[in-house]
């Protein structure tokens, strides 16, 4: 405080004594004017006195740090007030502000006065310039300083619970608070920090505090173990405040990789044998808990090991938390390293394994027809004597110690001397590699006498061996040239597919130096004769029939003909009714007695395929590229690709070239593709029409608003819930879902058909139907616009006239058929009706796989029809407002507010009832004191009919004060284009309590709250 002036005065009078002083002091001794105006009268310089006074009339006992108050400085002289003189103040410990000031009237110069941060005396200077000189006054006064701040450390983790120990998952969050008492500052203070362990986050190590006084910096794991320490600190003036805390890192990682080696039967293996195929099963789990971790990304390093598959080394954990890669072990035994990584946050955890590998027991030689298996031996067929240039086939398999063809591939070397010296080849050539049994033709060119074949199994040294014996006919040989076309249909089909049923298979007859031999006759036979595949032969003694019907149609088990001069000779083959490979057997007639002859030069073509070549009905499956396509019924030129594909009995694609016919209901649709491949596709695209004429002019499509329209019939009804009107989740134009049914919008159906057969199931596996095998019938295939699975202008009752049509009938009033046998009329294909109590349907099975005898008595037909596949594509709304959000309660009804802790089911659908396009979003939005906890969905793309449905959860903060924001969820659907539109439900929010008067008189007894 301050109790009042504190003056002291200095008086500056010079006096010249001497004659030689005075001349210093600046006269001659008489009064003449002077610079300084230092002499007034009789030899004595004004008096300039300055007088400090801080605060008002009390002495200064000691100001806070901070704190102001005013210090004025009084200047006279001769006791007058001296005004207009510059005055000048110099601090130490506080603050004056100006520096200088001009005297007022009085003399005084008022100055502010702030007292500085550091405890101690503070000192105050005033300075003016006299006549005789600087003339000064000086005071002092006590400063209280503030408190220094504190500084606050703590190290948590990311959900700031206390932290001792940080992991490459578990990072560390340094919290430095800053507080101080006597109004310190703590926001925006830099704050500098460091760390002896670990990475300090942000690298320059400096930060701001926030309003509050807190800061962050994060540490993170660096691969290091051990303890360290983190150090804060805070620099205010020339103080350096500190506060430190220790802390450990690790660096292990909180998972476990577990490696097992499994056999095809899951069985766990010890040792792998060379050429095995193994599976390598990872699990991926956390370290203390043992949980697995689905969906980790998983790679494998195994050397020299083997092959791995994915051949990328990579793969993804199940739900199980398990990955397993396939590995084919090669064929050097000793011990080998598996590597196992997995890259999670935070680091990569590795597993090594080590495998030995031991050579495996294999056998080599061939299976005989008895599915025996004939050890050291190689199968050679034709086993007669080759002709130099002639060809055999050589077939091997490898077994393994239990007798069991090999699954994993071996690599097979064979030689002979006449391989040796190229006088014979092997196709394909030696070495080669095969899993469980190949064959390979060998053909001789130039070699003869007996060629000892041998073949030695790479990864064992297993050997087979034969004798193929080549002929001594020097000018004569004979081998295969080409089959023309390699694939033939089954017999009576290939006017369907487009496949020939027949093939020429040519053969060439050489003399020794490989020159064409002319005249020659050369005698055919099948390699297998099944399902009626023939030769053609007629006119011929050689020709043998098994029939007057085949020989009437040159059906020869047999056949003969004679080389041209070009040496080539050529054999017919005739399908049969069944799908199977077949050979040619051909060999030179030397002595033309029509049979074989020991030492006649013989050789077999390469296998031929027979097969339908024609789709079956349950082979047959159309796709689209998008099912629901966003503004197909607002906008023309929208696209989607419709892919057809397509399989015979067998499941091989059909043949290229195949044709496939469009129908669509609605837009337009390119009317047909060739299959490549057994696939092909078209564009279908938005336009008129988009809905039915007959339904538009009769009655109307079915809405989700009808009930509420005076305009519109009222019609809906939902199974699902019961409200009048909204989005339903079932197809409420289905009469058996919401009767009678009515007319949908918004919808086209796509129909595609090939010629082809019915479908059935062969119970003895024979590649061909027979009595009594069950098949699925077809009627006529027709596009079901109205989606009841039948032709509506046959198949339901009451549907000629549209006056009179119901709903349904209306619908599918329009719908055509594919009119396959051009009579004009539906055919049902239910003729005859099958027997009482039989489980097979009316009508007869029709597909080229009817035997011909079936078909002769009327078994089954061998006539072909149409298969077929539809879909349905939704022509959907690219504008939001053609769509309705609804909300469901568990009394099926629409919430007048929605209830925390309540789980609605939420239902999207445009007027139709058709859900929203793949790729639309729905959100939420609570507000208020209300909020949905359940995760956003994901809307697929389907064109079922129904509302699109989702359920969700609500909370709400029952009891806490309301907010500035209503309480209300909205409901937020957004297309793909953009386009929105929201559903708002406010919500039922428990109030909380009315506080309670103790002392209100009214209440007797007292409230419960107020015995406590």
């Amino acid at each position: 405080m301050i109790k009042g002036w504190l003056r002291k005065t200095i008086h500056c009078t010079a006096t010249c004594l001497l004659a030689t002083a005075l001349i210093a002091c600046g006269g001659s001794g008489g009064s003449g004017d002077s610079d300084g105006g230092g002499f007034i009268g009789g030899g004595q310089t004004t008096d300039y006195t300055l007088s400090l006074k801080l605060g008002d009339n009390n002495d200064p006992v000691e100001l806070k740090s901070g704190e102001q108050t005013s210090l004025t400085v009084s200047l006279t002289e001769g006791g007058a007030a001296v005004s207009g003189t510059v005055i000048s103040v110099a601090a130490s410990g506080a603050q004056v502000e100006p520096s200088s000031l001009t005297s007022n009237a009085n003399g005084e110069a008022v100055f502010t006065l702030t007292a500085g941060d550091a405890s101690g005396a503070a000192t105050l200077t005033a300075s003016v310039e006299g006549p005789s000189g600087t003339v000064e006054e000086s005071v002092s006064f006590n400063v209280i300083g503030r408190a220094p701040p504190e500084l606050g450390l703590k190290l948590v983790d990311l959900s700031r619970q206390p932290l001792a120990e940080i992991t490459p998952t578990k990072k560390g969050v340094l919290e430095v608070t800053v507080s101080g008492g006597e109004s310190a500052a703590v926001a925006q203070q830099v704050i500098s920090a460091l760390t002896t362990i670990g990475k300090l986050i942000p690298e320059s190590g400096t930060a701001l505090t926030d309003d509050t006084g807190y800061t962050y910096f994060i540490i993170e794991a660096d691969g290091s173990d051990g303890a360290g320490t983190a150090t804060a600190s805070l620099t205010v003036g020339e103080q350096v405040i500190e506060a430190s805390l220790n802390f450990s890192i690790s660096s292990r990682l909180p998972y476990r990789l577990n490696v097992t080696l499994l056999d095809a039967q899951d069985e766990a293996l010890s040792v792998v044998e060379t050429g095995e195929t193994v599976i390598v099963s990872v699990l991926v789990a956390h370290e203390d808990s043992g949980e697995p971790i689905a969906n980790q990304l998983v790679s494998i390093a195994a050397g020299d090991l083997g092959a791995v598959t994915p051949t990328a080394g990579t793969t993804i954990t199940d739900e199980a938390g398990v990955a397993q890669f396939k590995l084919a072990v090669s064929q050097t035994t000793g011990t080998f390293e598996i590597t196992i990584s997995a890259t999670f946050a935070g680091g990569s955890a590795m597993e090594r394994l080590n495998v030995d590998v031991i050579q495996a027991n294999r056998s080599l030689g061939y299976f005989d027809n008895a599915g025996d298996f004939v050890e050291a031996v190689l199968l050679i067929n034709p086993d007669k004597e080759l002709s130099p240039g002639g060809s055999a086939s050589i077939t091997l398999g490898v077994v393994n110690d239990a007798g069991e063809r090999v699954t994993s591939e071996e690599t097979v070397t064979l030689s002979s001397n006449c391989l040796l010296s190229g006088a014979a080849s092997i196709e394909p050539s030696s070495p080669v590699t095969f899993v469980g049994q190949t064959a390979l033709t060998y053909t001789a060119s130039g070699c003869s006498g007996n060629d000892t074949l041998t073949a030695t199994l790479e990864s064992t040294g297993a050997e087979a061996s034969g004798v193929i014996t080549l002929s001594e006919v020097i000018a004569e040989t004979i081998r295969f040239e080409v089959a023309t076309p390699e694939i033939i249909a089954i017999r009576d089909t290939g006017s369907a597919s487009d496949l020939s049923e027949s093939a020429a298979v040519t053969f060439q007859i050489t003399d020794i130096d490989g020159n064409p031999v002319s005249n020659s006759r050369v005698n055919f036979s099948l390699g297998q004769d099944i399902g009626g595949i023939a030769l053609y032969c007629q006119n011929d003694a050689f020709c043998q029939y098994s029939s007057n019907s085949d020989a009437v149609a040159g059906r020869s088990t047999r056949t003969s003909d004679r080389s041209d001069l070009d040496g080539l000779v050529t054999a017919r083959v005739l399908s049969g009714f069944v799908a199977s490979p077949v050979r040619i057997i051909a060999y030179v007639d030397l002595n033309e007695n029509g049979k074989q002859d020991e030492g006649e030069p013989a050789s077999s073509s390469k296998s031929l395929v027979i097969t339908t070549g024609l789709p079956d009905q349950n082979s047959v499956s159309l796709s689209a590229s998008v099912l629901n396509i966003e503004g197909a019924y607002e906008a023309d030129g929208k696209q989607a690709i419709i892919t057809v594909r397509m399989a015979d009995k067998f499941n091989n694609p059909v043949p290229d070239g195949t044709p496939a016919t469009f129908t669509t209901e609605l837009g337009s649709i390119v009317g047909s593709c060739l299959t490549q491949a057994g696939a092909c596709s078209v564009e279908w695209t938005s336009q008129s029409p988009r809905a039915s004429d007959t339904v538009d002019r009769y009655s109307a499509p079915i809405t989700i608003f009808e009930n509420i329209d005076n305009d519109t019939p009222s019609r809906y009804r939902c199974p699902s819930h019961l409200e009048a009107y909204g989005p339903c989740p079932d197809d409420i134009g289905d009469e058996t879902v919401n009767p009678p049914g009515a007319p949908r919008g918004g919808r086209s159906t796509l129909l595609v058909t090939a010629i082809g057969e019915e479908s059935f199931i062969d119970k003895n596996a024979n590649g061909r139907y027979d009595e009594g095998e069950y098949w699925t019938n077809l009627t006529e295939a027709f596009v079901d616009h109205n989606e009841d699975n039948r032709y509506t202008p046959v198949q339901r009752d009451n549907c000629i006239d549209p006056v009179a049509a119901d709903d349904v009938c209306l619908a599918g009033f329009e719908e055509i058929f594919t009119d396959y046998n051009f009579n004009g009329v539906f055919d049902l294909n239910n003729t005859p009706s099958a027997a009482e109590n039989s489980s097979l349907p009316d009508g007869l099975f029709n597909g080229v796989l009817c035997q011909p005898e079936d078909a002769a008595t009327g078994i089954c037909s061998r006539e072909l029809l149409s298969v077929s596949d539809s879909l349905v594509l939704i022509n959907s709304f690219s504008n939001a407002d053609n769509f309705t959000l609804m909300a469901i309660n568990s009394a099926l009804l629409e919430p007048t507010a929605l209830q925390g802790g309540r789980t609605y089911t939420l239902y999207v659908a445009d007027v139709f009832n058709n859900p929203p396009s793949a790729e639309s979003t729905i959100s939420y939005q609570g507000s208020g004191r209300c909020d949905v906890i359940t995760p956003v969905p994901t809307i697929g793309d389907t064109s079922r009919a129904g509302a699109f449905a989702v359920s969700f959860a609500v909370s709400t903060a029952d009891g806490e004060d309301a907010t500035a924001e209503p309480d209300q969820v909205s409901i937020l659907l957004t297309l793909p284009s953009g386009s929105q539109t929201v559903r708002t439900y406010s919500c039922d929010v428990e109030e909380p309590p009315e506080p309670v008067n103790c002392n209100d008189p009214q209440f007797s007894p007292p409230p419960a709250a107020c015995q406590a």
